[in-house]
C-alpha cells in the first residue's frame, strides 16, 4: 500500500532521522553506554522534552554572548534550533561554521541533517559524504547508515515509491544495504566483512538512530525491521513492523506495516503467538512510564534554572537517569520464544544433551583406553 505523493516530502525527511547531529548529548550518552535492543525497540531510552530544548536555546544563546568563539556552543545551539523546528535558522547559523572550517566534521554532519530535514536531500546526503571523509568512523559507525537510508529513499523514490511503505516487491532496505555495502568496510586484517556481519553493523547503526534521533519515524522502524526480517529475527521484525504501523499516519501504509507484523508473528513459537499483542502493550506503557518520569525531572531541572540555582543542571539529567536505570526487564515475548518447554526449545535442548553426551562418552572411553594400554606396557 502507499500513502498519498503529498506525503512523499514528510517521509524523506523523516527518514534522515538524526543520526548525524553532533551536540553534548552525543558522547554523554555513549559514555553511559549502550542500550539493547529490546529497549530500543520499546523506546525505553532518554528522550529529551520540549522544555529542555527550549531550555538549551536560551541557555547557548546567553554562553555565546559571553563566548562567541565557541564552536561547541554553537553546535549545541544549532542542534537545539533545529529540534525546536527552527531548522531554517539552525542551517543559517551553522553554515557559516562550514565555510570557515571545512574540515570541522561536527559542523559538516550537523549541516548534512539539517539539510536533509529542511527536504534537500542531495545536498545533505553530499554534506554527510564530506562528513564522512573527514572522519569515516564518524558517530560510532552510524554515520554511514544514515547516508545509506537516504540513498535507498531516494532510490524507491526514483522506482516510483511515494509513500509508505518504503519496500517494494523486489528490493527491501536489507536488499539495498546487500547490494551497496558489503564489501564497503573491510576488517582490520584487510578482508572484506561477510553480508551478514555488514547487517547487524547496519542494525546497530540504526539503533543509534532510534535513540539519538527520531524514534517516532516509521521508516526507521521499518528499515529495522527490513534489517532484522534479513537476519532471522522474526520477534524483532515483528516488534519493528508493529511500531512503524503505530507511527504511520496514513490507515492504508499502517494496515501494510501490520501485515508484515503479523507475518512475523506467524513465524514464532506457538505459546509466544497468543499474547504477542498484550506483551507488545505492556511494553510500550512500561516505555512510556519512562519517558514521562524524565521529563519530569528534566522539566524540574529547567525550572530551578530558570530561577537561579546555580547547581541546577539540566543537561545532566537525562544521562544520571539512564545510568541509573540502563538494565530493564527484558521483553517477555522474547522469554517465551526461548522456553525449553516449547516444541522448538525442547528440540535444541534435546539436541545439545545429546552432543554433550556423545563428547563425554568419547573421553570416558580415551581414558579407559589409555590406562589399559599404560597397565600392559608396565607388565
Amino acid at each position: 500500500m502507499r500513502t498519498r505523493p503529498a506525503l512523499a516530502a514528510a517521509l524523506l525527511a523523516a527518514a534522515s532521522a538524526d543520526a548525524c547531529l553532533w551536540n553534548i548529548d552525543t558522547t554523554a550518552f555513549e559514555q553511559v553506554g549502550g542500550t539493547d535492543l529490546d529497549n530500543v525497540l520499546f523506546g525505553r531510552f532518554p528522550h529529551h522534552g520540549d522544555e529542555l530544548w527550549e531550555w538549551r536555546v536560551r541557555d547557548r544563546r546567553r554562553r555565546l554572548e559571553e563566548t562567541p568563539g565557541d564552536l561547541e556552543l554553537v553546535d549545541d545551539l544549532a542542534v537545539a534550533l533545529e529540534k525546536t523546528g527552527r531548522v531554517g535558522e539552525a542551517i543559517e547559523l551553522i553554515r557559516p561554521v562550514v565555510e570557515d572550517h571545512p574540515e570541522r566534521y561536527t559542523a559538516l554532519a550537523n549541516l548534512g541533517t539539517f539539510l536533509i530535514h529542511a527536504g534537500d536531500l542531495e545536498a545533505g546526503a553530499a554534506m554527510i559524504e564530506r562528513a564522512l571523509e573527514v572522519n569515516p568512523e564518524a558517530h560510532f559507525g552510524r554515520e554511514r547508515y544514515q547516508l545509506l537510508l537516504v540513498r535507498y529513499v531516494l532510490a524507491q523514490r526514483a522506482a516510483g515509491v511515494e509513500g509508505l511503505p518504503l519496500r517494494s516487491e523486489d528490493r527491501d532496505f536489507a536488499d539495498f544495504l546487500d547490494a551497496n555495502l558489503p564489501v564497503a568496510r573491510p576488517r582490520k586484517s584487510g578482508r572484506p566483512r561477510s553480508a551478514n556481519s555488514e547487517r547487524r553493523l547496519a542494525i546497530e547503526g540504526l539503533k543509534g538512530m532510534l535513540q539519538f534521533g527520531n524514534f517516532d519515524s516509521p521508516v526507521l522502524h521499518e528499515a529495522i525491521g527490513d534489517l532484522l526480517s534479513a537476519d532471522s529475527q522474526p520477534l524483532y521484525a515483528a516488534i519493528a513492523y508493529r511500531q512503524a504501523a503505530r507511527f504511520a499516519e496514513d490507515p492504508a501504509a499502517a494496515d501494510e506495516y501490520r501485515r508484515l507484523s503479523d507475518q512475523h508473528v506467524a513465524a514464532l513459537p506457538e505459546d509466544a503467538r497468543g499474547h504477542f499483542d498484550s506483551d507488545f502493550t505492556d511494553h510500550l506503557n512500561a516505555a512510556a512510564g519512562f519517558r514521562e518520569e524524565l521529563a519530569f525531572r528534566e522539566r524540574t531541572a529547567v525550572a530551578a534554572a530558570d530561577a537561579g540555582d546555580a547547581t541546577a543542571d539540566p543537561d545532566a539529567v537525562a544521562p544520571a537517569f539512564f545510568e541509573d536505570r540502563r538494565e530493564f526487564p527484558k521483553s517477555q515475548v522474547r522469554e517465551v520464544t526461548l522456553n525449553p518447554n516449547d516444541s522448538i526449545g525442547n528440540a535444541i535442548t534435546a539436541a545439545w544433551l545429546l552432543a554433550v553426551g556423545v563428547i563425554a562418552a568419547a573421553a570416558v572411553t580415551v581414558v579407559l583406553v589409555t590406562r589399559k594400554l599404560l597397565s600392559a606396557f608396565k607388565a
